[in-house]
């Protein structure tokens, strides 16, 4: 019989080797984010690592093109402030490691504590041309 760590290895396995990279905050990611995971696939769409991401202090919107920012930031707020359990935000750049730019299509489930506070944000972001 296959055990519960077993199966989330397995779960696990199989998303590292999807092209969508799955990542949690804790808190706001576009102020005070933790990154608390990191898809062991991200180097492959974002050209930071894993390591880099759960080590490095930088905010995720630090990757984002600055002219993109502020349309992010907005429906995140909409989200928040309309109780979504879940948004897309509309694709937008990012700037990998290496200063290339790629366009992101960036999904976000809101994870809320008892009182409906949000806590965190699981999001999965894919690669706009490989979906193509």
């Amino acid at each position: 019989m296959v055990n519960i760590i077993e199966k989330k290895e397995r779960f696990m396995s199989t998303l590292n080797m999807h092209t969508t990279v799955l990542l949690r905050w804790n808190e706001d990611y576009t102020s005070d984010a933790k990154t608390a995971y990191v898809s062991g696939n991200a180097e492959q769409l974002l050209g930071y690592s894993k390591l880099e991401f759960m080590r490095e202090p930088t905010l995720f919107s630090d990757f984002i093109h600055k002219d993109d920012l502020l349309p992010l930031a907005d429906e995140l707020k909409d989200a928040v402030d309309a109780k979504d359990s879940f948004f897309s935000h509309e694709p937008y750049r990012f700037i990998t490691k290496d200063g290339t730019t790629k366009w992101i299509e960036h999904h976000t489930m809101l994870v809320r504590n008892e009182n409906d506070v949000v806590v965190g944000y699981i999001s999965y972001l894919s690669d706009v041309e490989v979906l193509r």
